[in-house]
């Protein structure tokens, strides 16, 4: 008989009455039953229940016993699943002990640490930052960028006609000094103030254009803003400036194209400053700034030796916009009048008579400046 508690056959139910054996138990096969009563062979230690004044083993004892063996058999994972197996074919029910629920540690509070100083002073100073930033476009006093004012126009510049001059070909090299700037992408309106045989009137690329600025009327830092204006206008057109600085000269468009005794031996270079109409009439009324160039015409060929360029001082009361003086905005208008263009109907162009909205370049801008930028050495001039 296999033991009791053996996974493949365990005992058999005590309701169940197959020991009773009938003509079936006699037969050849044994018959598997299990008896509260233990047989007398089977623990010759033990008394028999028979036997007067003798110990015996009650039911009770054996339940208590079988429990005990049935509760160390179930801690084994394989039996507890045979034993699983075997209630659900009895018909036995047991009530599923709930799993010993794991110790864990209490989870400590984290103490708040003290933020760190440097962390606090960088976020104030990104919090000032974006606040003057916020004012400088957006503040109360900004450039409203729908005002329709006329921001400038083209000085007509009388064309240079005096034989007197540096020598032809003062500071021209055989080369132009930058690369030519390509057109290549640049799509939009522009316009030339000057034609010669229908090609635009141009600066030559192969010498540099002086400029000295009038800093009479002018605000500290114009000489720097006029510094970074030219150069973004060099970029765009390949030209070439040097700022020889300061100039007791006033600026005007009536100046002589040639002044040895002031400039020596070049053409008087260009002049940028401030004006009232007092000074220059065609400033009255709700003109921002003039500029303009002055060309020469020798031997067939034509080209631009000198010019101006003046904001009207009413412009200094304006406060910044976009990051900027709101005077820069018209000296970008101004020099690339200075270059040679001329005004376009176009609202996304600088060089729109009135929109003060556009405040850098456009598209259309580029492209003209490149092609003014793109002329021929003139070694004549």
């Amino acid at each position: 008989m296999t033991a009791p508690g053996d996974p493949a056959t365990p005992p058999g139910d005590p309701r169940r009455d197959d020991a009773a054996g009938g003509d079936d138990a006699a037969g050849g096969d044994e018959t598997l039953s299990w008896s509260p009563e233990p047989e007398p062979t089977a623990n010759p230690g033990v008394p028999a229940s028979s036997t007067p004044g003798a110990t015996s083993w009650t039911p009770q004892d054996v339940d208590a016993t079988w429990a005990a063996m049935e509760r160390q058999l179930r801690q084994d994972e394989d039996l507890a699943r045979a034993f699983t197996r075997y209630d659900r074919k009895a018909g036995r029910v047991r009530a599923r002990q709930a799993p010993p629920e794991a110790w864990r540690a209490p989870v400590p509070v984290r103490a708040r640490k003290d933020s760190n100083p440097l962390t606090g002073f960088i976020t104030i100073v990104i919090v000032v930052v974006a606040l003057i930033v916020s004012y400088d476009r957006w503040g109360t006093g900004k450039v409203d960028p729908s005002l329709a004012v006329a921001l400038s126009d083209h000085a007509a510049m009388p064309r240079v006609t005096s034989q007197q001059g540096p020598p032809p070909g003062f500071e021209e090299q055989p080369e132009r000094l930058l690369p030519a700037v390509s057109t290549a992408g640049l799509e939009g309106s522009y316009a030339f103030l000057d034609t010669h045989h229908d090609t635009p009137v141009t600066w030559s690329p192969c010498r540099p254009i002086h400029v000295v600025v009038d800093t009479a009327q002018a605000p500290d830092d114009f000489v720097d803003w006029v510094s970074h204006v030219l150069a973004e206008a060099s970029e765009l057109s390949g030209l070439t400036f040097v700022l020889d600085g300061p100039t007791t000269e006033r600026v005007s468009f009536e100046r002589e194209a040639y002044q040895p005794d002031r400039y020596g031996g070049q053409w008087a270079p260009v002049i940028v400053g401030f004006a009232d109409e007092s000074e220059i009439p065609e400033l009255a009324g709700r003109t921002a700034g003039l500029g303009g160039a002055s060309a020469l015409e020798v031997g067939g060929k034509a080209g631009y030796v000198t010019g101006a360029v003046a904001i009207d001082t009413t412009m200094l009361a304006y406060p910044r916009y976009a990051g900027e003086p709101a005077y820069v905005q018209v000296l970008r208008h101004e020099v690339g009048h200075l270059l040679g263009l001329d005004h376009v109907e176009d609202t996304t162009a600088l060089m729109h008579p009135h929109d003060s909205s556009q405040t850098t370049w456009g598209p259309g801008d580029r492209a003209g400046l490149a092609i003014l930028g793109s002329g021929e050495c003139q070694p004549t001039l």
